[in-house]
């Protein structure tokens, strides 16, 4: 869910669920400390004239009038990372078991929480298994995952944990190879030893990064990322065990449905089809990803209408159904009502920085290309930090410069807009954007002698 709404298909589900599947329910360990799967959870606008107060918090109004909302009984109990003011005064970051994001938000308020961010949309609630490990990983450090930019970044992240819990021992061994330096003692076997000692924790996260199964995912949704189906097919069966089944099967889909197998993509999603192994919603909702691949766009909205009502509360089925109704169907009004009610719920911050993106692109659609600009802007400088999170947010990136562009010359901004097109244009061909790469190019023509 997310990526034929925003994207162009394929990789660009981002808004309806994490950008990354979580894979620290199998992480290798050592001491007792795993070695990290970064997250995403990714890796995503309010009524006209608002601007939010800040990304991913929840609307007190409608959380503290929250009743029972239908979505708790569509959800099961799935786990939510969130942050906030404590009621000592305390920025901390904390996960909440609960039906729904909302629920969530309203629990921690109950608690005595302020300035609640959530981090945790419902699709990746279901993904997120950060109990599995919260005994050597922090909830802050899981949600740090998302901005490690490198397998260095995770490699120095396990290295620091080994340290810390064995400090006395690596200090120990530290002290001795420096009071024996200081003392100027012939170097022997004890040297070497202490070394040993101090350099292990680094060589060893150095070297598990080789075995880390997160790099094996990377590279397989880098491969979807940019639509290479046969890639994808090649690289999934050396990672799907470490995957949820109906991700396995999805990710097998969509590149079958690219490939113009559809029907062999439709066979493999049938079990996953009867709500017991993945929520309804869900399912619908990700086929869209599916259809697009296929190049069927035309199949995209009514399976993302079956979503929403299956799961009329789900603030992420509104916001993908908002952003395939603009783009699809130019439906700037209906988008627009859907983006509200989606505000009228907890929305994470990466969500919420994906609602800037669908404002943007109703405001293009409604004629404001100045006001699409600014909010298309936004969406890009919020969309960078988490570039390195998972190869999901560069094609998310690259589809905000294709809107951006289109906003730039619907303003007479040329310039700016053929670099936005130069930016976007191999991703828009890679995955087959017909529909943005002629808007894009019939706005530019006239605006510059050449897009390139």
């Amino acid at each position: 869910m997310g990526q034929t709404s925003f994207g162009d298909g394929s990789p660009d589900r981002c808004i309806a669920r994490r950008l990354r599947v979580d894979l620290e329910h199998d992480r290798t360990t050592f001491h007792g400390v795993p070695i990290p799967r970064r997250t995403d959870n990714f890796p995503q606008s309010l009524a006209p004239g608002e601007r939010p107060a800040s990304a991913g918090r929840a609307p007190r109004s409608s959380i503290d009038g929250l009743r029972n909302s239908s979505l708790e009984s569509v959800l099961a109990v799935a786990e939510y990372l969130l942050s906030g003011c404590s009621p000592e005064g305390k920025k901390e970051t904390v996960r909440i078991d609960a039906p729904s994001a909302d629920l969530a938000v309203k629990q921690l308020q109950k608690r005595g929480y302020e300035e609640i961010v959530l981090h945790t949309d419902d699709v990746s609630a279901h993904y997120t298994h950060a109990s599995e490990v919260e005994n050597e990983i922090t909830p802050a450090e899981f949600v740090k995952f998302r901005y490690f930019g490198s397998w260095l970044d995770d490699a120095l992240f396990v290295a620091w944990k080994l340290y810390k819990s064995g400090w006395m021992v690596y200090g120990a061994a530290l002290a001795l190879l420096v009071f024996r330096r200081v003392m100027d003692w012939p170097r022997g076997l004890t040297d070497y030893a202490a070394a040993i000692v101090v350099a292990f924790p680094l060589g060893f996260s150095m070297l598990a990064q080789i075995f880390n199964p997160a790099h094996r995912y990377n590279r397989l949704i880098e491969a979807l990322a940019w639509g290479h189906w046969e890639e994808v097919l090649l690289r999934l069966p050396r990672i799907r065990d470490k995957l949820p089944p109906e991700e396995g099967a999805f990710v097998e889909a969509q590149a079958l449905a690219g490939l113009g197998r559809l029907n062999e993509a439709m066979t493999i999603l049938k079990p996953f089809a009867d709500d017991r192994q993945m929520p309804a919603w869900l399912y619908w909702g990700r086929l869209g990803d599916v259809y697009f691949a296929a190049g069927k766009p035309e199949m995209i909205v009514p399976a993302q209408e079956k979503a929403l009502e299956l799961a009329p509360d789900n603030p992420t089925v509104l916001l993908d159904l908002a952003m395939s109704l603009v783009r699809w169907r130019g439906d700037a009004a209906r988008a627009r009502d859907l983006l509200r009610q989606a505000r009228t719920h907890a929305l994470s911050d990466v969500l919420e920085v994906f609602s800037y993106a669908i404002e943007g692109m109703i405001e293009l659609e409604d004629g404001n290309p100045a006001q699409a600009r600014s909010l298309l802007e936004q969406t890009l400088d919020a969309l960078t930090p988490f570039r390195h999170a998972t190869p999901l947010i560069g094609s998310a990136i690259d589809r905000t410069c294709a809107y951006l562009a289109l906003a730039c010359a619907a303003a007479g901004d040329g310039k700016q807009a053929a670099g936005y097109y130069r930016r976007a244009e191999p991703r828009l061909h890679a995955l087959r954007s017909t529909d943005l790469i002629v808007r894009c190019q019939q706005a530019l023509r006239g605006k510059e002698n050449s897009i390139r």
